[in-house]
């Protein structure tokens, strides 16, 4: 991966001299989604809830000032409900990710042989023949916190050390939607008393 000049991760301790020098890194960015997903949700959300309510109300001949004080009342609703379900989306599905890792712990702990072979059995898919594969299974079998962070890996895909904040997907998502809630009010409040959605290749434009 080409490491732009405007945003350079941290580079692996494996990253060749060379290789840093020319601008490459092993680095990557966050695509884990904790933030990402509820703030694109929550923007298209905003904007097209708005803009379908906005444009309702300048069809049915209200005042401007009716569409004004209907728009922010929506965005303020729709933010704080965006926002608070995505919390509590996001704290649900942590809590369910910790009550099947605190499972898969007590599996560690009650039958150490048999996920032992378990770990084998994934490295030897992952192309390890199997004598390497079973040292494999057994040094990471040393280390208890190890072999559950790579048993939750495999069996849940997921990393119960690196879960999305339930406090940064909300913020993100109640942002968002404000913003995207906020385009479609834009022509009223600065006084332009018709809402009319022009679309070309790149963006929207307001005119009167």
């Amino acid at each position: 991966m080409q490491v732009s000049d405007e945003k350079t991760p941290k580079p692996s301790e494996a990253t060749g001299t060379a290789a840093l020098m020319a601008g490459w890194s092993h680095g990557h960015r966050d695509v884990s989604g904790g933030w990402l997903r509820p703030t694109v949700f929550g923007a298209v959300d905003g904007l097209v809830t708005n803009a379908s309510l906005i444009a309702g109300l300048g069809g049915g001949g209200v005042s401007p000032h009716t569409v004004v004080l209907t728009g922010v009342a929506a965005l303020v609703a729709g933010a704080f409900s965006m926002g608070t379900g995505e919390y509590v989306s996001v704290t649900n599905q942590n809590e369910l990710v910790h009550a099947e890792v605190a499972l898969e712990r007590k599996m560690l702990a009650q039958f150490p042989a048999a996920e032992e072979e378990e770990l084998a059995g994934y490295f030897r898919a992952y192309g390890a023949d199997p004598d390497t594969a079973a040292r494999m299974a057994t040094a990471v079998s040393q280390d208890p916190g190890t072999a559950l962070r790579v048993h939750t890996r495999e069996e849940l895909g997921v990393d119960p050390n690196e879960l999305p904040s339930p406090v940064l997907a909300g913020l993100a998502s109640l942002l968002a939607f404000s913003l995207g809630a906020l385009v479609p009010l834009l022509p009223y409040l600065v006084g332009l008393p018709v809402l009319t959605a022009k679309v070309d290749s790149s963006f929207c434009r307001f005119w009167v």
